[in-house]
């Protein structure tokens, strides 16, 4: 079990057990009012797979330090990642998927604060149409950004076109 430094796996289990039940509360606020963080959110909705660092287990799930970043340096990667069926057919609400990669990005992915934050509408739009199927896109995207053609990645026609190539 991947761990956090400074946590022990009772402290990590103990905070499962009382944050269990906010990971099915939908877009659901603390009793304070505020929503969970992305650390807490990611927690609760990702580790399990990814770890508590974001370095997955290869070849099965990917490590997102690696890859991430790679697949957000094409509109076509970025959509992909918020179609695989992790983040698509999560029971995390959009608001939570956004704040999980909004806080994933800087947090754990070395160069990840030089993205764009992830936008609710982006979340919303690209979680319509998961991918059942991932692993072919995500070859394609990470050996060439645009060698499976955006329109069979990209749910936003309007981002189709590659940056230089006549329309």
């Amino acid at each position: 079990m991947r761990v956090f430094p400074g946590f022990t796996r009772a402290t990590l289990a103990a905070a499962a057990l009382v944050c269990a039940g906010s990971a099915y509360a939908g877009e659901r606020e603390k009793p304070d009012g505020r929503t969970p963080d992305g650390q807490t959110l990611y927690a609760l909705n990702c580790s399990g797979c990814h770890g508590w660092d974001a370095s997955g287990m290869p070849p099965q799930i990917p490590d997102l330090r690696d890859s991430l970043p790679r697949l957000l340096a094409s509109a076509a990667g970025r959509d992909y990642a918020l179609r695989v069926p992790g983040v698509a057919m999560s029971i995390a609400g959009e608001q939570q998927v956004q704040t999980i990669l909004n806080w994933l990005l800087p947090a754990l992915i070395p160069g990840g604060a030089q993205f764009a934050p992830f936008t609710l509408a982006e979340v919303a739009i690209a979680r319509r149409s998961p991918l059942t199927d991932p692993m072919p896109a995500r070859a394609l995207l990470l050996d060439d950004g645009y060698a499976l053609g955006e329109a069979a990645v990209v749910s936003d026609p309007s981002q189709n076109a590659r940056p230089g190539a006549p329309p």
